[in-house]
């Protein structure tokens, strides 16, 4: 039996910050595009589709059409966030305040049901909602990743910046055309997503 060396055993139980994985390096807040390890980007939050009708790959590949900057990349996540009190408190908020002098009169109700639907949605969140169904309640969001390549001289980084605020509104102004919203994401909002 070989016994663990020292060395062997900082190498197997080393680990990697999940920041080791990306590429971001800082965020130029003026125009809300990142550097990164191997170019400059800017991230997009779109809101989801709705519905689809038989237009909509048409739609959706307009995306692809775009005139993208050589080596370029585009990238589409989404990710199912679990932290939706926030919008759960809002719409029981929402339905808290609207209770009329009728409902109020009829032993509230509304604001029962309002009650009972937001517990058990806030539930959801970390149990199954039903037994044997291991589905849990979660905010889907879709984040839209794009980099553009940099040349080495500092007028080839600050040129870049220059085309992804370009790209940026040409993606921008594509999504909401097919009625998909978008808004910038910051370095703040990117850190709080991650």
């Amino acid at each position: 039996m070989s016994s663990l060396t020292i060395e062997n055993f900082k190498a197997l139980s080393s680990r990697h910050a999940f920041s080791d994985f990306l590429p971001y390096l800082e965020c130029d807040e003026k125009e809300g595009i990142f550097l990164l390890t191997d170019g400059v980007g800017f991230d997009l939050e779109a809101s989801g589709l709705t519905g689809t009708g038989h237009d909509t790959w048409n739609q959706l590949k307009c995306i692809y059409e775009i005139d993208f900057p050589t080596n370029s990349s585009i990238s589409f996540m989404v990710f199912a966030d679990p932290n939706i009190h926030g919008i759960l408190s809002r719409w029981a908020n929402f339905r808290q305040g609207t209770a009329s002098l009728d409902e109020r009169r009829v032993g509230g109700i509304y604001r029962k049901l309002a009650r009972s639907r937001f517990d058990f949605l806030q539930k959801g969140i970390h149990e199954p909602m039903y037994p044997g169904l291991d589905m849990r309640f979660r905010n889907f969001r879709h984040i839209i990743s794009v980099k553009i390549p940099v040349g080495n001289s500092p007028s080839a980084v600050k040129a870049s910046i220059d085309r992804a605020v370009k790209f940026r509104a040409a993606v921008v102004q594509q999504f909401s055309a097919m009625k998909l919203y978008t808004s910038q994401m910051s370095g703040d909002g990117l850190c709080q997503l991650l």
